[in-house]
């Protein structure tokens, strides 16, 4: 039996299914091959689950459809927010990790939030995953499942875009397919730079070699629109047009 304070008035659950009708339908790309008359069949089915989503929305978490688990039926649902949900921010990573902390103690834990919620906290290849949808946390970090292991020696695992892509360099299949990436992207310049040039304005500079800096010139730009909140990056890639 749904506890009082967990189940949704008619018009949250109206709402919410609006929402989430809304999201779905302009995020086809994650989840191909799904339809959204499927996925309401199931939320309609299960009040306790759509709380819960009702929760995650609340919390600014924007909970998307990304996979189907073919052997229980289940829909599975995740926070699509870009960056951490707002409202899940400034958390310790469990009630051990809380009352641990002597200063500045947040309320609660990000397990504790989950347990409370109904929903569970993404291991790392579930976020690996998530990540191969969209780009998420830019900019914050989340907690993600820890193994009892390295709980008990007191960390606790977190994961955001960067630190994702540093840790793939070790990945001999990663760092193999980033280098063929970078291989594209240098040959294109390269021979966009022949269009508009002709031949390399510097003499014993080839094409090839500007095609190289001009590119890294570009993920530079783009590193640190990444990192810095106030970098201008329309404005100097403007300027770099003009020169």
């Amino acid at each position: 039996m749904i506890e009082a304070n967990k189940e949704l008035t008619q018009e949250q659950r109206e709402d919410l299914l609006k929402v989430l009708k809304e999201r779905f339908e302009n995020n086809m790309h994650r989840h191909e091959g799904i339809e959204w008359n499927q996925v309401l069949e199931r939320l309609e089915s299960n009040p306790k689950k759509l709380w819960s989503l009702y929760e995650m929305e609340r919390t600014e978490g924007e909970p998307d459809v990304v996979s189907f688990n073919e052997k229980t039926g289940e829909f599975i649902f995740c926070d699509c927010s870009k960056e951490s949900p707002k409202g899940r921010r400034s958390v310790c990573y469990d009630r051990e990790a809380l009352e641990s902390r002597k200063k500045h103690k947040p309320e609660t834990s990000a397990m504790d939030m989950a347990k409370e919620m109904g929903i569970e906290i993404l291991t790392e290849e579930q976020y690996r995953s998530l990540q191969q949808l969209e780009t998420f946390d830019m900019k914050t970090s989340s907690w993600i499942q820890t193994p009892a292991d390295i709980r008990e020696r007191g960390g606790a695992l977190f994961c955001d875009y960067l630190s994702l892509v540093a840790s793939s360099f070790n990945n001999e299949k990663i760092r193999v397919q980033l280098g063929e990436i970078l291989m594209t992207e240098n040959k294109a310049l390269t021979v966009n730079l022949s269009r508009v040039w002709g031949k390399s304005p510097i003499e014993g500079v080839s094409l090839e070699t500007w095609g190289i800096i001009f590119n890294a010139i570009v993920d530079g730009l783009a590193l640190q629109a990444v990192l810095r909140k106030d970098f201008q990056l329309i404005k100097h890639t403007r300027n770099l047009s003009n020169w």
